[in-house]
This record gives structure tokens, C-alpha cells and sequence, in this order.
């Protein structure tokens, strides 16, 4: 399983990855998304429309193996019906079970996408197991 943390703050990429404290303290948001595997994240990356994120290797991370800094990208603002299509994309796609565990984890960009967009640190954070 892969756990992906999505954050967003007016902090820079630095002072949030220091620590998950740091993170809670100086991000406008973050949601977690579980995921099965590495195809899944690229998936969804996708149809997120996050393309040319910087990569970072965090081996000496306490709590996270990799950052992903897709600041220089913008999140899709939907209406209900477009975050429902993307959805079944990301179902169909996947082959995971729909289900309201699995909606709500893609909530998070219906209700932040715009709020998110105005700020100049947008960052996905890869969990340690």
C-alpha cells in the first residue's frame, strides 16, 4: 500500500517536510489517499493533470520516502457532475471498488482545487510504511 499525502501552504517546500508537526503546523490543508501501487499514483496523477513534479528522494525521512512538488501545476476545479466523471475514470481505470470510502478519498479536489491553486507550494508526500 502506498499512502500519498497532498498538501498545500504558502510555506516553503523545506519547512513542511521537516517533519509531519511541521506539515500540521504550516500547511492551508492536507488530505491523505490510499493507494495499492505505483500504477495507481501515476493514475491518478493523470487525471489530476499533475505533470512535471519535481521529485525528491527523502532516504533519511523520518516519515516519508519521497516528495513530489507539483507546485508549477494547477488541480482541475469540477462541478459535482465532472469530479463524478473523473471518478468513474479513476474506477475504470484502476479496477477499484466504488464505493463512499473510496469517493471520499478524491474529495479533497472538488473542494480544494481553487483554494489550492492560489497558493505557491503544492506538494505530494509518499509515506514511509
Amino acid at each position: 500500500m502506498i499512502r500519498l499525502l497532498f498538501v498545500a501552504s504558502q510555506s516553503s517546500t523545506e519547512l513542511l517536510f521537516e517533519s509531519m508537526d511541521s506539515l500540521m503546523e504550516l500547511s492551508e490543508g492536507f488530505f491523505s489517499v490510499a493507494l495499492s501501487n505505483e500504477q495507481e499514483r501515476l493514475a491518478l496523477f493523470q487525471l489530476l493533470d499533475i505533470e512535471g513534479a519535481k521529485i525528491l528522494d527523502l532516504p533519511d525521512h523520518t516519515e516519508f520516502l519521497k516528495m513530489y512538488d507539483f507546485s508549477s501545476s494547477r488541480l482541475p476545479v469540477l462541478s459535482v457532475d465532472e469530479f463524478d466523471e473523473l471518478y468513474g475514470r479513476w474506477i475504470k481505470c484502476t479496477g477499484r471498488e466504488s464505493n463512499m470510502d473510496e469517493y471520499g478519498q478524491l474529495t479533497f479536489v472538488q473542494g480544494q482545487a481553487e483554494h489550492w491553486n492560489s497558493l505557491p507550494t503544492k506538494l505530494v508526500m509518499i509515506e514511509k510504511p
